[in-house]
């Protein structure tokens, strides 16, 4: 049996019946769909939409309230752990000299700080920061037969011709990025934060600025009344010196070659006013700041302390202070300046002596260690401004000096204090010092 049909009804495609997925439509009309208004307010995309707002206002809200860059990023990504799957997040800015990046949630993202300072130094960070927008970067040292391990979505930061850092997300690699909703979220987002964190940074440079000026006012001014003393010292020490010349040439005159107590006290005499000769002498070459001398060169730090010991041992016997050295043998030279080494002496027995009211002892010792001068001083003194957490952000005077002149030297200090068993200050000097 056989059947012929021979109706035969043309029907019209699927997708051209869409005018949305047709580029060209001939003579065909399009068909539009009908919409209830109704049904498009209640559609499912907005309770989202609306919650996502909701969020990201917010979290502009929230970290106007921080004072912390590390904050900021936290709360970074806490927002982006509902957007896209990563498993490290951090931001990084290039130190002053462009040499490196500088994560700002400090050494918790190890693997990633280590990561954006290898692109950095083999080239390929400068192609990312010149296209301006956001690239994945796979880590080539961790590439397995099916692919990298480790993928990195890196958000240049900054605009113009100099990028100051990047944001960088662990994550798994994603196609078509740019088109992509969660990256364009994130770049949102980092548009928040970001500003708010160059601010905080502006604030501490200008915070760190302020502070080195007081710094620099006070040094200027402890140098000019330094100045002062030493120049009314030489006229002082010439005032002195004639009348004891006098003293000594009378009492040469007045001794004879018996042996009377007259004799004996002139001899008493003549060995007082040598001792004062003495100290004026060390008066003198202490208050000598001939700019002509201030030239860096070796110094030996155990010759200065003990020097500075001499001037000022009659000072502590009358605060009954009792002060002990141990100085290490062979401790090699350092480069400085007397003047710089007796002004840091200067300003830390000044702090012990302003703080001892019934007496009490101090012990200097140094030692040499793997290329480092440390120089100990331990007080039975209670110095209330000394705390292990110190820094150079510290109001004390004092501490400032101490603090700017280790670091003139490339050195550090380090503070302790305890009202028991007294007060502590090192000085590390280093014997290798950077190229400036």
């Amino acid at each position: 049996m056989r059947v012929i049909k021979n109706n035969r009804v043309r029907c019209e495609s699927f997708s051209s019946s869409l005018p949305s997925f047709t580029k060209t439509m001939g003579a065909v009309k399009p068909r539009f769909v009908q919409v209830d208004p109704a049904k498009v307010s209640n559609s499912s995309y907005e309770p989202a939409l609306g919650g996502l707002l909701k969020k990201i206002s917010l979290f502009e809200k929230q970290i106007k309230n921080f004072n912390n860059a590390k904050q900021i990023i936290l709360k970074v990504n806490n927002f982006l752990s509902g957007v896209i799957p990563f498993e490290e997040a951090d931001l990084f800015f290039f130190d002053d000299f462009r040499l490196n990046l500088i994560s700002v949630v400090e050494t918790e993202n190890l693997k990633t700080t280590q990561f954006i300072n290898r692109v950095f130094k083999e080239g390929i960070l400068d192609w990312v920061l010149k296209e301006n927008k956001p690239q994945i970067i796979p880590d080539l040292r961790e590439v397995s037969s099916q692919g990298s391990k480790s993928n990195y979505l890196l958000f240049p930061i900054g605009e113009g011709k100099e990028p100051k850092g990047v944001f960088t997300l662990l994550t798994k690699p994603i196609y078509k990025y740019e088109e992509s909703i969660e990256v364009q979220l994130i770049q949102l987002i980092l548009n928040i934060a970001v500003p708010k964190i160059e601010l905080l940074k502006k604030d501490e440079e200008l915070n760190s600025t302020y502070h080195e000026l007081h710094v620099y006012q006070s040094k200027l001014s402890n140098d000019f009344k330094l100045s002062a003393i030493g120049e009314l010292t030489s006229g002082l020490a010439e005032d002195i010196l004639s009348p004891l010349q006098v003293i000594l040439s009378t009492a040469d005159f007045l001794q004879t070659n018996e042996e009377s107590a007259g004799n004996k006290n002139l001899t008493v005499i003549k060995q007082q006013v040598k001792k004062v000769e003495t100290v004026i002498n060390r008066l003198v070459k202490f208050a000598d700041l001939n700019d002509n001398r201030l030239e860096i060169k070796p110094c030996r730090l155990d010759e200065v302390i003990t020097n500075y010991h001499n001037f000022i041992s009659s000072s502590l016997q009358a605060a009954n202070i009792e002060c002990i050295l141990s100085l290490g043998e062979n401790i090699p030279s350092i480069l400085s300046h007397p003047d710089y080494l007796t002004h840091l002496l200067t300003t830390i027995f000044g702090m012990i002596k302003t703080s001892t009211k019934k007496g009490g002892g101090i012990l200097i010792q140094t030692n040499y260690n793997n290329g480092f001068v440390i120089v100990r001083i331990v007080t039975t003194a209670f110095l209330q401004n000394l705390n292990k957490n110190l820094n150079v952000l510290d109001d004390d005077l004092n501490i400032k000096i101490v603090t700017h002149l280790m670091k003139k030297h490339q050195g550090s200090v380090e503070f302790d204090a305890n009202e028991k068993t007294g007060s502590s200050i090192v000085l590390t000097f280093p014997l290798k010092k950077k190229i400036r």
